[in-house]
């Protein structure tokens, strides 16, 4: 399919029923196609007969699929999680269907400059506007791939074959983010270049590695792979690095890394560099980390050393979550990304923001953000030169398709760039009838403001007034 191609973009609502739409997505990410009555649930590890019922995936909860003599179980939370699984894309463009609110705004009373919040500095991070780090990767960049071989990692392949799938997936993954918008350039020799010396001289496998920490092996590798590449191909400056090495290569000698390296490359002080393996998936975890590395933007975890987890349990002295519980692809659920990370990186445009200052009382329709190609994708109120709010409606379109439907609502998160901590600066605003609530871990925190809730948050009353496919209208009062 042309993934700019509108004609083939699914229009909503939607005339499937949801645990169908569930169910073939599923299939999908296992790569079959297969008739949805072949579901049932799992029960002590055996597939039971057909006929079961999956209203909607829970957190673990496992899904059995038949296919011929074979069977297959996967949880929802192991799919959003389990980086081995290819995350399912349903481009959902916006149609004629309108709230029935009378007088909903659809623009802000400010210019989307006013909400382009500025970050005090910028510790190499993209948290906000201004002061940013730098980044690797842009809508017209160029990303060199350096495959590398050595005496005992040799291989006579192609590794623009053999990495097709990684490579492929990363523009898709890029071109759906951006709406069409991006379209940055990706140099793959066909052979893989000889090191010098032998891979496991480098020091790059396992044993070395302490997971986002600068080692000076990588270093002494990064050098000698350009220097090698330079004598080889003969490349040209680009604006980011990706090394690969054979896929029978063993994680014994080679795995992932990813830094910025103080290394003078070709008219350059700095040089990012990235590699991957065989087994990684471009929408996976290494998608991920690409991400921080290119685009500089960091995890938002609220406290570094929760990383991840059932960050429900963490409540700030506002009342609101730290970290934006699991919500958005840089809190580490394999998901859409949240429209501030969007708009920093550049994948969101600016006429897609609704910028408002609230004096008295404003209702606002936004539109789903993981829709294909709409406006009013998320609200910004400025509260400070490093400070604001942001609403977005969040329905499982896009990226979000497997989120539950449970789940779905208006996401307010509040933005301080003054916060300097590596995971910290965006917080999600819960409602208080649901501070407490069971947790949904793995899955996004059950944070969305449904039709009929408000929340009340530095002097802003947030409440939902409709809600449908459309997305959520919002009413926003100043209460102090």
């Amino acid at each position: 399919m042309d993934i700019t191609d509108k004609s083939n973009i699914r229009k909503y609502p939607r005339t499937m029923k949801r645990t169908t739409h569930s169910i073939l997505l599923l299939a999908v990410i296992c790569g079959l196609v297969i008739p949805t009555t072949q579901f049932a649930n799992a029960a002590n590890g055996k597939c039971i007969s057909k006929g079961s019922t999956v209203k909607e995936y829970q957190s673990w909860t496992p899904v059995c699929i038949k296919n011929g003599g074979s069977e297959f179980f996967a949880a929802l939370g192991t799919l959003l999680n389990d980086p081995k699984y290819k995350l399912p894309y349903e481009k959902t463009s916006i149609s004629n269907v309108s709230p029935k609110t009378p007088g909903v705004l659809k623009v802000g009373n400010l210019s989307p400059d006013s909400c382009k919040i500025e970050s005090p500095s910028t510790q190499g991070l993209r948290k906000g506007f201004g002061n940013q780090g730098a980044r690797g990767i842009s809508a017209r960049a160029t990303l060199q791939v350096i495959p590398v071989q050595s005496s005992d990692a040799i291989s006579s392949s192609n590794p623009s074959i053999d990495y097709k799938t990684f490579f492929s997936e990363l523009k898709e993954y890029t071109v759906n983010l951006s709406e069409g918008r991006w379209n940055y350039q990706i140099k793959i020799p066909d052979s893989y270049i000889k090191l010098p010396k032998s891979l496991a001289s480098y020091k790059m496998g396992s044993a070395y590695n302490r997971g986002e920490e600068k080692s000076p092996f990588q270093v002494k590798f990064v050098e000698a792979a350009l220097k090698a590449a330079v004598s080889s191909l003969d490349i040209e400056r680009a604006d980011m690095y990706m090394f690969v090495a054979p896929p029978s290569t063993s994680s014994g000698l080679f795995v992932r890394f990813s830094n910025t390296f103080d290394i003078k490359f070709k008219e350059s002080s700095y040089v990012k560099a990235f590699s991957i393996t065989r087994s990684d998936l471009a929408t996976g975890s290494a998608h991920h980390d690409f991400f921080h590395l290119g685009l500089a933007i960091p995890d938002h975890y609220g406290d570094e050393k929760y990383n991840g987890q059932d960050s429900a349990q963490f409540i700030g002295s506002k009342g609101e979550i730290l970290g934006t519980d699991r919500w958005g692809n840089m809190s580490g659920t394999h998901m859409d990304w949240l429209s501030w990370d969007k708009w920093i990186a550049d994948f969101l445009d600016d006429s897609q923001v609704i910028c408002s200052k609230i004096d008295s009382v404003g209702t606002f329709w936004i539109k789903p953000s993981s829709v294909f190609g709409s406006d009013q994708k998320v609200l910004i109120i400025p509260t400070g030169k490093h400070s604001a709010l942001a609403i977005e409606s969040m329905r499982n379109f896009g990226y979000n398709s497997l989120i539950p439907k449970s789940l779905m609502g208006a996401l307010v998160y509040s933005i301080d760039l003054t916060k300097n901590d590596f995971g910290a600066g965006l917080n999600v605003i819960r409602p208080i009838s649901r501070i407490k609530s069971a947790t949904t871990f793995p899955l996004p925190g059950d944070d969305a403001l449904r039709k009929g809730e408000s929340i009340t948050f530095e002097g802003y009353k947030i409440a939902v007034v409709e809600a449908g496919d459309f997305g959520d209208v919002v009413k926003v009062e100043k209460v102090s």
